[in-house]
């Protein structure tokens, strides 16, 4: 049976626990206006992502003050940014937030409108103009990442002939078509495509780069040679 100095203890805990409530939007605001955050730290080098765009993403989140702030939202605001790869967010005391973003590191066009990484991730940033000096791979979805590969072999492999690779091509035949800087074509065929660049690449050694420059489209697909159309 509860006593009535129990029930008195009761009530008093009860009172308080009511106040604590309704005073929480009052301390809530005390904290968001008497502890702001006043600085937004971004630590590495971003040549893509600008603060403007930053500022913009995680202004009204930032807004909650340093204790309320949402790490986790603020986060995934910046990775939803276009260029962002990753990033983190860490809280430092007293008015201090520090960012760290990681951004895409494009190595050739995907197609007319993407770009692709070192390991085949697409991404489709709002412009690409500024990535114009980039080989273009325009491949078969699936096949990106295996033909990234090899048009990496490509690219090294012309780079010793003084050449330089603009477009690397496969149809969903299997057909290879290379496009150089220089305005050559190679149409390599989907009969052991590698096999006949490998060749022609031999067969570029021991000719003079005076009559190499004026080619104008190499057909390797003849069995016992190839046909050059000259400029």
């Amino acid at each position: 049976m509860i006593t009535a100095e129990e029930k008195i203890k009761f009530s008093i805990i009860g009172i308080i626990f009511l106040s604590l409530i309704l005073l929480l939007p009052v301390i809530k605001s005390v904290l968001i206006t008497d502890y702001p955050i006043r600085h937004i730290r971004v630590t590495g080098a971003l040549q893509y992502i600008k603060q403007e765009s930053i500022n913009t993403a995680i202004e009204p989140l930032v807004a909650t003050g340093y204790f309320f702030a949402d790490l986790e939202l603020i986060r995934q605001a910046l990775v939803n940014l276009p260029w962002s790869k990753t990033a983190q967010v860490k809280r430092i005391w007293p008015d201090r937030i520090e960012l760290d973003i990681v951004e895409r590191d494009p190595i050739v066009q995907w197609h007319e409108d993407g770009l692709l990484n070192s390991k085949g991730v697409i991404f489709i940033p709002p412009s690409i103009e500024a990535f114009s000096e980039l080989p273009i791979l325009s491949v078969p979805e699936k096949q990106r990442v295996e033909l990234l590969l090899k048009m990496q072999f490509l690219m090294s492999a012309l780079k010793k002939q003084s050449l330089k690779l603009k477009s690397f091509q496969v149809t969903q035949r299997q057909s290879w078509l290379l496009g150089l800087e220089n305005g050559l074509l190679i149409q390599l065929g989907h009969i052991k495509p590698l096999e006949k660049f490998k060749l022609l690449m031999k067969a570029l050694t021991l000719t003079e780069k005076a009559q190499v420059k004026k080619m104008a489209y190499i057909d390797m697909r003849y069995p016992n040679g190839y046909a050059v159309r000259w400029q």
